[in-house]
C-alpha cells in the first residue's frame, strides 16, 4: 500500500527477495527495477503530512495495518474437543437413554400385574373412603358412616390380599391374613371392627363403642395390616 504524503518526484527500489533454490542448492536473490513515482498536488491543494492511519478508509479486508498487540497462542491441551469434559458430555445422552429404557421396562413390568397394582394402591384408596366416612360422621349420618367404613375395610382387604370381592368372606379374609403372617391380635381387631360396622348397619346394635372410636380403630387396623404385610 502506497500513501503519498508530499508532492514531487520519488524513486524507490530496487526491492530484493532472497530464497533458497533447491535445484541450484544455493540462495538466489531477485531484484525489482527502480521505480519512479510522480506525485501531484491534490485537487484541494492540501498536504497529507498530517494524515494518520485513522484518516484512511479500509476498502477491503485483504490489506490491514500491522497489528502491534501481543498474540495469544492456544495449545492443543486447551481445546475442548478430545478433553475429559468432551467425552463426559458425549456419553451423558447414551447413559440417559439406557436409564430411561430400564425405567420404562420396570414400570411396564410393575403395571402389567393388575392385582399387584391394586395391592400397592390399596391403602391410598382405603384412606380416601375413610375420609368420606369421616365426613358423613361429622354431618351426623352414622348409618352412612358405618356403611362407608365397612366398604373401606372390605375393599381394602380385596385389593391388599388380591382376593376378588365376590369370593371375599370373613373366613377367607382371616385365612389370607394368616397366610400373609399378620399377627393374631391384628386379625382379632379386623374381626371386631368389621362386626361393629355390620351390627351398626344391619342390626342397629350398640356395642358400647362410639362411632368416633370405630373410625379410629378402622384407621389403626389398616395401618397395622399395611405394616405387618410389608414386614
Amino acid at each position: 500500500m502506497l500513501i503519498p504524503r508530499h508532492q514531487g518526484q520519488f524513486e524507490f527500489g530496487p526491492v530484493a527477495f532472497t530464497y533458497f533454490d533447491l535445484e541450484k542448492k544455493s540462495y538466489v536473490t531477485l531484484k525489482t527495477p527502480v521505480y519512479n513515482l510522480n506525485v501531484e498536488r491534490g485537487a484541494d491543494g492540501g498536504s497529507a503530512t498530517t494524515m494518520g492511519k485513522s484518516d484512511f478508509q479500509i476498502l477491503g479486508r485483504d490489506i490491514r495495518f500491522i497489528k502491534t498487540q501481543v498474540p495469544e497462542f492456544v495449545t492443543s491441551a486447551d481445546n475442548f474437543y478430545g478433553s475429559v469434559w468432551f467425552w463426559i458430555l458425549s456419553l451423558v445422552p447414551f447413559a440417559g437413554l439406557v436409564f430411561l429404557i430400564n425405567y420404562r421396562k420396570k414400570h411396564l413390568a410393575l403395571n402389567s400385574d393388575l392385582a399387584l397394582v391394586k395391592s400397592r394402591k390399596a391403602t391410598k384408596m382405603a384412606r380416601k373412603r375413610l375420609d368420606t366416612a369421616n365426613n358423613l360422621l361429622k354431618s351426623g349420618n352414622q348409618i352412612g358412616f358405618y356403611d362407608e367404613a365397612g366398604k373401606a375395610i372390605w375393599l381394602y382387604m380385596s385389593d391388599k390380599l388380591k382376593l376378588p370381592i365376590s369370593m371375599l368372606t370373613k373366613e377367607s379374609a382371616v385365612e389370607a391374613l394368616k397366610n400373609a403372617s399378620v399377627s393374631s391380635g391384628t386379625i382379632d381387631s379386623f374381626v371386631s371392627t368389621l362386626d361393629q360396622c355390620e351390627y351398626a348397619r344391619f342390626a342397629r346394635m350398640d356395642s358400647g363403642r362410639s362411632a368416633e372410636q370405630v373410625y379410629q380403630e378402622t384407621v389403626n387396623l389398616i395401618t397395622k395390616i399395611e405394616d405387618e404385610i410389608k414386614a
